[in-house]
C-alpha cells in the first residue's frame, strides 16, 4: 500500500511541496490565506496516508504551521531543512540505512532543491550531468567503478526529469502542441494527476519559465515587482512588459544560458535560498515564487516519473505512451551519456547495452539508430585526456519491437495478432536493411563509413505482455537470427520482455515458457524480468483477495500449461484430476468441442506457426484446434471474461511451476535480467525488500541473474543505484553480498551481446 511508503516526520513538508490543490490556490487570489493552505494540505496528507485519522493529520499541520506566526519564507525553509536533515549527511549523500525511503520521495518533488540548501557543516554534491544525489558506499564502488555492464537500459525513457522541464520551459510553443497530443491520446495521465486543461498547464509552465529567468539573471528589485507578480500568478494576463524588459537585459548581459542545465538549476536554488535566508526586503515574493516553482515541478514529474500510486505496467505505459519525453529525446543523446556516468561519476560502466524501437522504414532506423552511435563518438570527445576517454564504455544496440494491442471488434476478417505482426514485418525489413549496411557488397569491411553499423546485436520484444504473446514473434525472430547468420554471418542474440506483468501468475509463467520455445531461445541468451518466476503467490493472491477476472481462453491454456508441467507428479494426482475436468469443460465452452489433451498438445506447441506451415505439421485435430483459435468465431468466447477463485491452483503447484522454468532456464544457459527498482514500482511489491531476487540468490533451481536499471528517467535510478539496492538488502542476511556483487557483474560479463 502507498501509504506505507512516507514516513509521517516530513509527510507535511510534502504535501506542502507537491500539491496540486495548493498550485490551484495561488490562481484563486487567496493564497496568503493559512486556513486555506492547511486546508489543502490536509487533503493531500490524507491521499498520502490515508491510514491515519484525522487527528494525526491535523497535529501534523499544526506543528509545522506553528499556529501560523510565522512569514511564509520560514514554512519554506522548514521543509527544505527537514527533508534534508532526515535523508542527507554532512558530505551531501544520502544516508545509506535511509536509501530506500528517498526514493519514494523522489517521486513527489525534485531533489536537487534539498542538496542546494545551505547547511552548517554540510556539504553541496558536484553534479555534474545528474540530478540524482547518491548514498556513497566507498566498499561498493570499489567492486562496482567502470566494471558494471548495463544489459537492459532503454535509451528513450533514460532522460531525467529536469532536462525535460527546462526543454519544455525554453521551447513553449512547441511544448503546447506536445501536450495538446499527448493529452488527446492519453488524457488519463494528466487527470489522475489533477491536469484537466492544457491550456491551464502551459500557463502554470509560462510561469515557471518567468521566475527561473527573474531569479537566474538576477534582476534588479523594486517594491513594485512583488505587486505585479502577485498579479500575475493569480491570474492569466501576460506578463509584466516592465519585468520581461529586465529580465531580457540581464539575459544579454551574462552567458549563463551557455551553461548546462543542471549547472542553472543549481544557481537558481543557491541564489534565491541565499536570498530568503537573508532579512530582505525580497523574502516574501521570493519564497512565494520559490513555492509556485516548486509546486509547478512537482507536477511536471508525475507525468514523467513512476509514481506510488500507478500498479501495473498499463500505469507505466501511459507515461512512455505520452511521448512527453520525445520532444527533448529527439534532439539527440550526448547529454544521457553523460547523465548516465552519474553524480561524481559512482555509474560509470564498462558496457552499456543500448535499447532502440526501430522505425517503420529503413531510412527512419538508420537515421536513429546513427545519431545513437554517432552521439556516443561526440561524447568521447568531450574528454580531455587519456583517462577520462578509457572511463567511457563500449556500446552495443539490442533493437526492440513494440507489443500492440489487439484490433477490438473484429467484425470480418481476424487475424491474431493482427497489429503486432503488420507494425512488426514493417520493422524487420527496416532492421535487415540495416543490418546489411554493416556488411557491405561493395565496400571494403574496413571502410569507417560502415563500421559503425555494427553495433546491432541482438533484437528484443517489449511492451505491455497483455497486447501480444511470444507467437506474434516466433516467425521473426527466428527469421532474423537465421537470415544475419546466412547473409553476414552473424549472430543476433534475443532477449525479451517476460513476465512482467499479466492477469494470472500461471499467465506470466507461462508466457516465459513461450518466449523460450517458440522463440527458439539459445545458450547466452537472455529474458527480461521475468517477474512471475519469483514473486510470491501468497503475496499475489493476498493482493488481489483471492479473486481476478480473466479471459476465458487464456484461462484455457493456463489449466493444459499447469498440466503439462506437474503430469509426473504423482503428490499431484487429485489436483490433475481437477484440472483435467476443468480442462475439457473450458475447452468445450470456447471451442464448442472436447479435444483431447494429446492434439491439445500438438496445437499449443505449434500455435506460433502460419496456417501454411501449420498444414504440414499438423493432423486434422490438430488444425482444426489451430483454426478455431485464430478464428473470428471463437474470438469472442476466448475473450470472454470470466471469475477465476485463486485458490483453485494452491502455492505449492505454482512454487514448483516457478522452479521447474527457471531450471529450464538454466539448462538452456538463459540468463535473467532482474530491475529491482522497476519491478517494485511496476508489479505487486509494496517495498524494496519485498522483491525476489533474495529468493532467486538462495535458490538452486536459479539460472545466472543480471542487474540492469530499465527506464532511470522513469524510476529515478541507475546501475550503481540498482547494485546499492541489491547491497543493502544483503546486509541484512547471512549471505556474503561481496561475492554476490562480483558473480552479477561476472554474470554481466558473461551474458552482454558483445560487437563480436
Amino acid at each position: 500500500m502507498i501509504y506505507k511508503l512516507i514516513d509521517l516526520d516530513i509527510l507535511t513538508p510534502l504535501a506542502f511541496f507537491s500539491s496540486k490543490r495548493l498550485l490551484d490556490r495561488y490562481k484563486q487570489l487567496s493564497f496568503s490565506n493559512l486556513k486555506l493552505i492547511k486546508e489543502n494540505v490536509f487533503l493531500t496528507q490524507r491521499e498520502l496516508r490515508y491510514d491515519l485519522p484525522d487527528q494525526i493529520h491535523e497535529n501534523l499541520i499544526e506543528e509545522f504551521f506553528e499556529c501560523g506566526k510565522k512569514d511564509f519564507s520560514y514554512y519554506i525553509n522548514k521543509c527544505v531543512l527537514r527533508i534534508k536533515k532526515k535523508y542527507f549527511d554532512n558530505e551531501g549523500y544520502i544516508k545509506k540505512e535511509l536509501y530506500l525511503n528517498w526514493n519514494n520521495i523522489l517521486t513527489l518533488v525534485p531533489p536537487i532543491i534539498f542538496n542546494c540548501y545551505p547547511l552548517e557543516n554540510s556539504k553541496q554534491t558536484n553534479f555534474f550531468y545528474s540530478s540524482l544525489p547518491i548514498p556513497k558506499d566507498i566498499e561498493l564502488e570499489a567492486l562496482t567503478k567502470s566494471k558494471m555492464i548495463e544489459t537492459h537500459l532503454h535509451i528513450n525513457g533514460t532522460s531525467e526529469t529536469i532536462y525535460n522541464w527546462h526543454y519544455f520551459l525554453d521551447n513553449l510553443d512547441q511544448a503546447y502542441l506536445t501536450l495538446k497530443d499527448s493529452f488527446k491520446g492519453n488524457a488519463i495521465l494528466f487527470k489522475q494527476n489533477g491536469i484537466d486543461n492544457i491550456k491551464d498547464f502551459i500557463d502554470i509552465l509560462k510561469k515557471s519559465k518567468y521566475i527561473f529567468e527573474y531569479i537566474l539573471y538576477e534582476v534588479d528589485f523594486n517594491p513594485n515587482d512583488y505587486k505585479e507578480w502577485e498579479k500575475y500568478l493569480s491570474s492569466t494576463i501576460i506578463f509584466d512588459k516592465h519585468l520581461q524588459i529586465k529580465i531580457d537585459a540581464k539575459k544579454r548581459q551574462q552567458k549563463i544560458n551557455n551553461k548546462n542545465i543542471i549547472y542553472r538549476e543549481v544557481r537558481f536554488y543557491n541564489l534565491i535560498f541565499n536570498t530568503i535566508a537573508d532579512f530582505d526586503v525580497r523574502k516574501d515574493i521570493y519564497s512565494k515564487l520559490l513555492h509556485y516553482y516548486i509546486l509547478a515541478q512537482s507536477l511536471f514529474n508525475k507525468l514523467f516519473v513512476q509514481q506510488l500510486s500507478q500498479y501495473g505496467f498499463s500505469q507505466f505505459q501511459r507515461i512512455t505512451d505520452s511521448k512527453l519525453r520525445d520532444q527533448y529525446e529527439d534532439k539527440g543523446f550526448i547529454d544521457r551519456y553523460k547523465q548516465l556516468e552519474g553524480v561524481e561519476k559512482t555509474n560509470l560502466l564498462k558496457h552499456l547495452e543500448l535499447r532502440f524501437a526501430p522505425k517503420n522504414t529503413t531510412y527512419k532506423t538508420v537515421k536513429l539508430y546513427s545519431n545513437i552511435v554517432n552521439d556516443h563518438y561526440k561524447y568521447k570527445n568531450y574528454k580531455n585526456d587519456l583517462k577520462e576517454l578509457l572511463e567511457i564504455p563500449k556500446i552495443s544496440v539490442t533493437t526492440h519491437f513494440i507489443k500492440h494491442r489487439e484490433q477490438k471488434n473484429p467484425k470480418y476478417i481476424y487475424i491474431r495478432d493482427s497489429k503486432t505482426k503488420s507494425e512488426l514485418n514493417k520493422r524487420v525489413v527496416s532492421i535487415m536493411g540495416l543490418l546489411s549496411l554493416s556488411k557491405p557488397k561493395y565496400l571494403s569491411l574496413n571502410n569507417p563509413s560502415f563500421k559503425k553499423f555494427d553495433f546491432l546485436n541482438a533484437i528484443d520484444a517489449a511492451g505491455n505482455e497483455l497486447y501480444s504473446r511470444p507467437e506474434a514473434f516466433a516467425s521473426s525472430f527466428r527469421y532474423i537470427r537465421e537470415e544475419t547468420k546466412k547473409r553476414f554471418n552473424k549472430h543476433i542474440n534475443m532477449t525479451f520482455h517476460a513476465g512482467e506483468d499479466f492477469v494470472h501468475i500461471v499467465s506470466g509463467i507461462r508466457y516465459i515458457y513461450e518466449a523460450v520455445v517458440f522463440l527458439d531461445m539459445n545458450s547466452k541468451d537472455r529474458i527480461g524480468h521475468a517477474t512471475a518466476l519469483g514473486l510470491n503467490p501468497k503475496i499475489w493472491k493476498k493482493k488481489l483477495n483471492n479473486t481476478i477476472i480473466m479471459k476465458e481462453g487464456e484461462y484455457l491454456d493456463n489449466l493444459f500449461f499447469i498440466i503439462e508441467m506437474i503430469k509426473e507428479e504423482k503428490r499431484y494426482c487429485i489436483e490433475i484430476k481437477n484440472l483435467l475436468k476443468a480442462f475439457k469443460q473450458t475447452s468445450e465452452d470456447v471451442y464448442s468441442k472436447k479435444f483431447s489433451r494429446k492434439s491439445y498438445k500438438k496445437f499449443f506447441e505449434h500455435k506460433w506457426l502460419t496456417r501454411k506451415e501449420a498444414c504440414k505439421q499438423l493432423t486434422k485435430n490438430e488444425l482444426e484446434i489451430f483454426d478455431k483459435y485464430h478464428n473470428i468465431h471463437s474470438y469472442y468466447k476466448y475473450n470472454k471474461l470470466i471469475t477465476v477463485d485463486l485458490n483453485c491452483i494452491s502455492d505449492d503447484i505454482i512454487i514448483f511451476i516457478q522452479n521447474k522454468i527457471l531450471s529450464l532456464l538454466k539448462e538452456k544457459d538463459i540468463a535473467i535480467e532482474t530491475m529491482i527498482t522497476s519491478n517494485t514500482r511496476i508489479s505487486f511489491y509494496n517495498k524494496f525488500k519485498d522483491h525476489h531476487i533474495l529468493q532467486w540468490l538462495q535458490n538452486p533451481n536459479a539460472p545466472n541473474i543480471i542487474l540492469a536499471s530499465d527506464d532511470p528517467g522513469i524510476f529515478n535510478n541507475n546501475l550503481y543505484l540498482e547494485y546499492f539496492i541489491l547491497y543493502n538488502l544483503l546486509e541484512k542476511t547471512n549471505l556474503d553480498r561481496k561475492s554476490i556483487i562480483k558473480n552479477m557483474i561476472k554474470n554481466g560479463e558473461n551474458y552482454y551481446f558483445s560487437n563480436n
